[in-house]
């Protein structure tokens, strides 16, 4: 994070304020963020991703911001990101989405959304590094909330993401909300943010087991947003129970072959499916 805070003061369009959500991070984050003496610092319990994202839009609002720019901790944006997001602003832009690199590559964010046949994926068509070089920016559905910068008139409209969702598929949510209240999201080309690359040394088994966590999480969000939003009873029902079947699938395959899953885990994401149809969300405890 402090490497994310200093390519903030960095920035060629100086911000107004910067304002850090802690979540009660554990690792010793307090002790530094008191030590900066030009941050907004809002501290609060754990309530997720989507949780601090509601948290940080919503103080920026209520501060009276015109322009909210929102990142994880993980991302380091270069001098000129903002100055060349608000080079490609308009009345009818909302949002604004530099590229993400990490690894010597580009890291594709969602042009289209498929919410109309069960034959083709959910993610329709990616904008691929051909898009990113050859435009100045590309229209987008699905954003990532690594460097958004959203225009005051879009929470206005739609309000904040939902915290409830706690984990994954919240910037696709307010993203796609976003789309369907009329305003156009630009990925923008010449704008770009560096992404950490996190390597782990420990095998692949037990790297998998320490963020499973969040696969109850992929697959509820995965199909209330299929239910939400699905334009026809297939994608609405049938897309989402296959989805919950692909998910049981992958448990049984490694039970027999590795230990990344338990059996209770087939219990475990039938539960998170049954949540997602009833749109049952917050933070998952089974």
């Amino acid at each position: 994070m402090q490497r994310a805070v200093e390519c903030l003061r960095q920035q060629t369009r100086p911000l107004d304020c910067i304002v850090v959500v802690n979540n009660s991070s554990p690792d010793g984050t307090g002790q530094w963020l008191a030590s900066q003496h030009d941050l907004d610092v809002v501290t609060q319990p754990n309530v997720g991703g989507s949780g601090g994202f509601y948290t940080g839009l919503k103080h920026a609002y209520e501060s009276g911001s015109d322009k909210i720019w929102c990142m994880d901790d993980d991302v380091y944006p270069q001098p000129q990101c903002l100055e060349r997001l608000l080079a490609c602003d308009d009345e009818h832009t909302g949002i604004l989405c530099p590229v993400r690199w990490q690894d010597d590559h580009y890291m594709l964010e969602l042009a289209r959304f498929n919410l109309t046949s069960i034959f083709r994926r959910l993610h329709y068509r990616d904008v691929v590094t051909a898009d990113i070089q050859s435009r100045e920016f590309n229209y987008i559905e699905g954003m990532s909330f690594e460097g958004p910068l959203i225009d005051r008139k879009v929470v206005d409209r739609i309000g904040l993401p939902n915290k409830e969702l706690f984990i994954l598929f919240d910037d696709s949510d307010y993203s796609y909300r976003a789309v369907l209240a009329g305003f156009k999201v630009k990925l923008v080309s010449s704008a770009v943010m560096g992404k950490e690359l996190f390597k782990s040394n420990a095998d692949a088994v037990t790297a998998f087991r320490k963020t499973k966590w969040k696969v109850p999480y992929m697959l509820r969000n995965t199909v209330y947003f299929n239910k939400t939003y699905g334009r026809n009873f297939a994608v609405r029902y049938v897309r989402t129970f296959f989805s919950m079947f692909k998910f049981e699938c992958c448990v049984a395959k490694n039970i027999l072959f590795n230990k990344k899953y338990d059996i209770y885990d087939f219990a475990r994401l039938f539960r998170a499916y049954r949540d997602g149809m009833a749109g049952r969300l917050g933070k998952i405890d089974y």
